[in-house]
């Protein structure tokens, strides 16, 4: 049995265990105090298969799309460990490095608390030489930096206010880089510090933003940067195309960095570009892997000059060289690390494409593994969908429906999606456009009622690519009164589609031809139905979330056998889950649920408020909801988020699945109400705690919130009969503690942090659950 293994603070089963005795003891006041509705803690470790049956390490990670990767130590075991971003959501996911090999990584989000927000791009570099990685990002008119000043686990501070500046001419000026644009960051004239190349604003030459921190300071610790180039290499690229022209703007050439260009009619004007500086051949100087909009394939551009002066003598139009090049659709960005922990960098590439609809998603993160040497690198394709295959991952998009498909009393998952890539092409003007086809996924869960396992039967469900829908959001419910499931399935174009169950109860589905445009419906665009008796007459009524983020309530003014659903309203409850400080549109994604009080809730997904939680709506239909939580408990899980309610685990608390533009899922298991707020006077309150890795086999690494301040930590372990297994106190000089749990025989514990002062006063309490399995 696959244990579920989840921290961070109170989790029910202790509840027998400790919680009575502590909660007897704490004054009336915080008896007394407001709990939340709900809480959730995300779960990573229930059981997941492939169609082949094929275990997936990461299930429940949540996809991956246009991403870029990193090398750090997450957990202070001196092993670099591999952080992914993804910009389609700005989501963090972090993979800790237990063994050599493509296959010796946990998915391990707890880590990603320990990074600041970041959008449209990141990289991972050790700019002061002190062995910690840290982090260079966008920020509005250029790049943003944070150090790295953590001990164990990272701990970024950021040092650039707003953003890095570089002299440039008479005054120090931000050095430009726009959200289309991945600069190289690297030691470009072998100086010992990092200097930047970046695409000039308005044009299609590289500037080089040299560091003087050597120069000046006689170490690396400085960010001091003069541009030094206006035409690094000697190259240009096209104005509208990834042609490059060689041996070009020799007088831009400028040692003082007085040199400014003045744009002209004709002049090329840059639209994005990725670049990596590398050496390629082991000369000593930096090559470049180039990739650009619009367009599949890196190139690699090789230079022929030196450290002092670059000159680009030569390009290769595929890179790398080898039986299958890479061809992404769009936008491709390439970054080197060591993935097999063979001690040479490999090499990873995924599309940087901004839009959301214009490159791979199902297959977007390539993998390269180095044949050759550091110094000159031979790279032989390894994996499509490295990290990504061992995901739920359907490309573009994930709505996930809870429902029991087959009948056996438990909840299985169909899942739309907005699509996968099924072909591009380019308009006059050399603008790309890419054609998408969505499909439906059918998850059935092969657990018990206690303990849910999840396996993909089929990723074509009802045979839906056949219908060239976009964006499939599907509904399930008895619409014509034969006692099985029918199927209703919006889409981008707001209308809806129906397919009839005509296999009959308790058997797996079988559907009739489908009926477009079903009874003229229209919500305007991309609707997402949910089948529900919203009023509780008996009959089933159709709600639709739609692209203005609004609600659309259409009532059943029909019978049972032959429904007729009548609008009632366009702004249901004026629920409105659009940000507009980030969007124009909402994408509401509406799940109605009851709670144990037997009265309506409402959880909506949203474009780019996380899932937007709702009461007061059973004897409200008519008015408006009180908007609850916006997050829902903090919860954000990317772009275009969508929520399945489910109990998968047969207790009184509401599990979740959220689904996101990522195409991934990530499950979130319902726990005990947590309170709203602290009181200072209480002499218990929550605080973040991770336990890594979760199952554990030789030992566990306890990081405890650095905001925390204590004299004495103590752990105890119990079984889950009670039994006291572990029990030792730490003066707290690092906030991450190292336990040895070789000798505890595999099954599930619960670990009990305890922060006290000097004279052994409790101040903080936490509690998890720890599975040991081997």
């Amino acid at each position: 049995m696959v244990a579920r293994a989840i921290c961070y603070n109170i989790w029910f089963l202790i509840q027998i265990v400790f919680l009575c005795a502590t909660f007897s003891s704490l004054p009336e006041s915080t008896n007394a105090q407001e709990l939340h509705d709900f809480s959730f803690l995300r779960d990573t470790t229930i059981s997941c298969q492939d169609i082949d049956g094929t275990f997936l390490s990461f299930g429940f990670a949540g996809g991956m799309n246009s991403c870029q990767y990193g090398a750090i130590d997450l957990d202070g075991d001196l092993v670099k460990d591999i952080i992914v971003f993804d910009r389609h959501g700005n989501r963090i996911l972090p993979f800790i490095r237990k063994s050599a090999g493509l296959h010796g990584y946990v998915y391990a989000p707890g880590y990603a608390r320990y990074f600041p927000p970041l959008e449209h791009w990141m990289q991972l570099i050790d700019y002061n030489n002190d062995g910690k990685e840290d982090i260079f990002t966008y920020t509005t008119g250029g790049i943003k930096v944070y150090r790295n000043n953590g001990i164990g686990v990272p701990e970024f501070e950021q040092v650039s206010h707003p953003y890095l500046r570089s002299l440039q001419g008479p005054s120090f000026t931000n050095i430009l880089v726009t959200y289309a644009d991945y600069p190289a960051i690297n030691d470009i004239d072998g100086d010992g510090d990092l200097d930047i190349l970046t695409f000039w604003g308005l044009g299609s030459f590289l500037e080089l933003h040299r560091n003087m921190s050597v120069e000046k300071y006689g170490n690396s610790d400085s960010l001091d940067f003069i541009r030094t180039e206006t035409c690094w290499g000697m190259f240009a690229e096209g104005e509208d195309s990834d042609l490059i022209t060689l041996d070009t703007c020799r007088n831009a050439k400028s040692e003082a960095a007085n040199h400014f260009f003045s744009t002209r009619d004709g002049d090329p004007k840059h639209t994005g570009s990725t670049i990596m500086a590398v050496d390629l051949d082991g000369d000593l100087d930096k090559d470049l892997v180039m990739g650009d909009v619009d367009y599949p394939a890196l190139k690699a551009l090789w230079n022929g000059g030196n450290n002092a002066q670059a000159s680009i003598n030569s390009v290769d139009q595929t890179f790398p060289e080898g039986m299958e090049p890479i061809d992404l659709v769009s936008f491709p960005a390439a970054c080197l690390l060591d993935v097999n922990g063979d001690g040479m960098s490999d090499l990873l590439v995924s599309p940087f494409d901004p839009g959301l609809t214009r490159s791979e998603s199902k297959q977007s993160s390539w993998l390269y593994l180095n044949s050759g040497t550091t110094s000159s690198p031979v790279f032989n394709l390894q994996a499509k969908d490295f990290l990504q295959g061992e995901m739920f991952d359907f490309g573009s998009g994930s709505y996930p429906v809870a429902a029991d498909l087959d009948g056996d009393g438990l909840q299985d998952l169909l899942v739309g999606n907005y699509g996968y890539l099924d072909s591009s092409y380019y308009e006059t003007g050399h603008i790309l456009r890419c054609n998408y086809k969505s499909r439906l996924a059918y998850i059935h869960n092969t657990g018990t009622a206690t303990e849910p396992s999840f396996k993909l039967i089929t990723n074509d469900y009802a045979n839906l690519s056949d219908y060239k829908i976009i964006a499939a959001y599907p509904a399930v419910a008895d619409l014509d009164g034969d006692g099985d499931a029918d199927m209703l399935v919006g889409n981008a174009d707001g209308s809806f589609v129906f397919f009839e169950n005509i296999a009959g109860s308790g058997i797996q589905p079988i559907y009739s031809n489908p009926v477009f445009n079903y009874q003229s419906l229209d919500v305007g665009d991309f609707s997402t139905p949910q089948l529900i008796d919203l009023d509780q007459d008996g009959l089933v009524d159709l709600l639709s979330g739609k692209r203005d983020g609004q609600l659309s309530y259409y009532r059943n003014t029909g019978s049972a056998n032959d429904p007729v659903f009548t609008l009632v309203t366009e702004a249901l409850g004026s629920v409105d889950v659009t940000d507009q400080a980030l969007s124009y549109y909402g994408f509401s994604t509406p799940c109605f649920f009851k709670g144990n009080d037997l009265k309506w809730r409402l959880f909506v997904g949203s474009e780019s408020s996380g899932i937007v939680y709702y009461k007061h709506i059973s004897d409200n239909i008519g008015g408006t909801f009180t908007r609850e939580e916006a997050p829902l408990q903090k919860i954000r899980e990317g772009l275009r988020t969508s929520v399945a309610v489910i109990n998968a685990n047969a207790d009184s608390y509401p599990d979740m699945v959220i689904g996101n533009y990522a195409g991934g899922l990530v499950f979130y298991c319902g726990i005990p109400p947590l309170p709203i707020g602290v009181k200072e006077t209480m002499p218990l309150s929550e605080f973040q705690v991770s336990v890594f890795p979760n199952p554990a086999s030789d030992r566990i690494h306890i990081n405890i919130d650095r905001s925390i301040n204590s004299d004495k930590i103590r752990i105890e372990i119990f079984r889950i009969d009670g039994s006291q297994c572990f029990n030792k106190s730490f003066k707290p000089i690092d906030n991450e503690l190292i336990i040895p749990v070789i000798e505890f025989i595999d099954g599930i514990y619960i670990c009990k942090i305890i922060l006290q002062n000097e004279g052994g006063e409790i101040l903080h309490e936490a509690y998890c659950r720890l599975s040991i399995a081997r």
